[in-house]
Order: structure tokens, then C-alpha cells, then sequence
């Protein structure tokens, strides 16, 4: 079996770590992925070695840029500066209205209590890996043809998908035709420079479809 992937999450520790750990312990729970937070390490290296270490091993970042911690902001330069695949998150409730100025053009989370946390980090897990196994499982008991049936008629269905929603990650992809996302980069991969194109590297990776389609109703 495959390692978990592991991302990364910094945040505030002046919040309640039980509280807001429970949130990604439940999103690990649906999804093949492990969180890593800098204190659960222990090593015998400087602090800031280890934080760099277990950023670069890491699938992608989640910083929670709330209240601005400068911890939090240091370990965000790292990434940035380091080129790693990051996303950030955001309490508005909590003591500013707004995200930093500086990261105020980036798309980011954002919730208002630890259910919507929970909700907001589960959806950029289907963005980024599909959908959970459960829902797999359902969508998989579905289909009455054979397997490779099955796949032949997903590869069939994801250039119109992708046209009706131009930029589509990998995890939408496979959350939409409701396979794990290493089944959909196999359907996909073939499709690339006949039917469709990509922009962006790694898992930020968006398809295009290639002709010009108009799915207006």
C-alpha cells in the first residue's frame, strides 16, 4: 500500500489544539492523507531545519494566516521562497476582517467556527485527491458494466466535462467520475495534446479542453 501523502498545516497555537486538530483529524479520517504539524516531530536538528524538512516532503502546505502569527508568516515564506505548493486559510471572525494585505489576491479558505473548518479543508481534499473512499465505493457499486467498460466510458466523458468546466484540477476530475485520483491521471494522461490541454505544474495542474465547444444552454 502507498504512503499517506502528508501536508503540512501551520496555525496560531493560542488556539485550542484539540478543537482545531479534531477538524483535519476528521478530514484524514475520509481521505488517504496525513497532516504533519512541526511539534509532533521530534528531531536533532534546529527547529527551522526541521520545519524546511517536513515542508519540502510534503505534498503541499495549509497555513492559517489568522491573527497574523509570525510563526505562521515564517513558515509561509519558507514555502514561497522554496516554490512548494501551498494554500491558506482565514478566520474572519477572529480579530481582523481581512487576510494580510499582501495576501489579499490569493484565493484562500475561509471559515467561522470549526464545522466550517472542517468542511473548507475536506473541500480542497477533493480538490486535490478526489472523492473520499466511501463515496468511490458508492459511485464504483453504480456502474453495472465491467471494469474496463467502466473506464472507457469515464475516458469518453472527460473531454466534455473538462469544457464544461475549463481549469478542472486532476481531484475534480476524479471526484466528478468518481475514481481515485491515480485511475483519472491514467484516463487523462493519454487525452493531453489530442483533446486536451494543461496549464500549471504539479498538482496545480488545469485541463483544457482543446477545440472550442460551446456547452451554452
Amino acid at each position: 500500500m502507498a504512503d499517506k501523502p502528508n501536508i503540512f498545516v501551520a496555525y496560531p497555537y493560542s488556539f485550542s489544539k484539540a478543537d482545531y486538530r479534531g477538524a483535519f483529524k476528521k478530514v484524514a479520517s475520509e481521505y488517504s492523507v496525513k497532516f504533519l504539524y512541526a511539534d509532533e516531530r521530534i528531531t536533532n536538528k534546529q527547529i527551522l531545519d526541521k520545519i524546511i524538512g517536513m515542508i519540502e516532503e510534503a505534498e503541499f502546505a495549509i497555513f492559517d494566516v489568522t491573527t497574523w502569527n509570525p510563526n505562521v508568516a515564517l513558515e509561509l515564506g519558507i514555502a514561497i521562497g522554496r516554490t512548494q505548493d501551498y494554500y491558506i486559510i482565514f478566520n474572519p471572525k477572529v480579530e481582523h476582517e481581512h487576510p494580510p494585505s499582501d495576501l489579499g489576491g490569493i484565493d484562500r479558505l475561509q471559515y467561522r467556527d470549526y464545522a466550517e473548518l472542517t468542511d473548507e479543508v475536506g473541500r480542497l481534499m477533493r480538490q486535490q485527491f478526489g472523492a473520499p473512499k466511501k463515496e468511490q465505493k458508492e459511485h464504483s457499486s453504480e456502474r453495472g458494466a465491467s471494469v474496463v467498460e467502466q473506464l472507457e466510458q469515464m475516458k469518453t466523458e472527460i473531454p466534455n466535462l473538462v469544457a464544461e468546466n475549463p481549469g478542472m484540477q486532476i481531484g475534480s476530475i476524479a471526484s466528478a467520475i468518481g475514481v481515485p485520483v491515480e485511475y483519472a491521471q491514467n484516463l487523462v494522461r493519454p487525452l493531453v495534446g489530442l483533446e486536451l490541454r494543461t496549464e500549471g505544474a504539479k498538482r496545480g495542474t488545469r485541463y483544457y479542453r482543446i477545440d472550442s465547444i460551446d456547452f451554452e444552454s
